[in-house]
């Protein structure tokens, strides 16, 4: 496979010795989407003409600003239990960041700090108990909106001046 390349990459041996191969991560691989990528690695000897087969797998996790569509900001996650990458329940049909699993009395927070003023733009969905369990966004430590129950994607929008504090909690 392309992403992936061997050492040494050709080579003989004397009959019955042994050798180690290293498989590595070419360049390329790092343009590789997130998922389970799969290669197979084979091994022939020219003499015999035997043949061995090895399969090789690499998993890429989605990073979490890939998850929020946004990589250029920092994004920190914490509470009693942090946001995570899933990828059951998405806009885009790729992925999208959920709150950790929370009970009562505790908190699963997202946060980033925006560097320029402009406009905010973001969707939303919640699936929680209706009027207890509440997703907010707060701009500078001020909610701005909560929602609760079960509510489809919405989109919001909010103009942040430069050094703003976006939480959803």
């Amino acid at each position: 496979e392309e992403w992936v390349t061997i050492e040494p990459e050709e080579g003989s041996l004397a009959p019955g010795a042994s050798t180690e191969a290293r498989v590595r991560l070419a360049q390329n691989a790092a343009l590789l989407p997130p998922g389970t990528h799969a290669a197979r690695v084979t091994f022939t000897n020219e003499d015999s003409g035997g043949v061995r087969v090895r399969a090789v797998s690499l998993t890429i996790d989605i990073p979490l600003c890939w998850a929020l569509n946004n990589c250029l900001l920092e994004w920190t996650t914490g509470g009693h239990k942090p946001w995570f990458v899933q990828t059951g329940v998405s806009r885009d049909g790729e992925a999208s960041a959920q709150s950790g699993p929370i009970t009562h009395s505790q908190e699963s927070w997202l946060q980033s700090t925006v560097d320029v003023s402009g406009q905010l733009g973001f969707w939303w969905k919640v699936s929680s108990e209706s009027n207890y369990d509440y997703l907010e966004f707060y701009l500078n430590g001020v909610r701005q909106v909560r929602i609760a129950g079960a509510v489809d994607w919405q989109y919001r929008s909010y103009a942040v001046p430069a050094g703003s504090i976006l939480r959803w909690r």
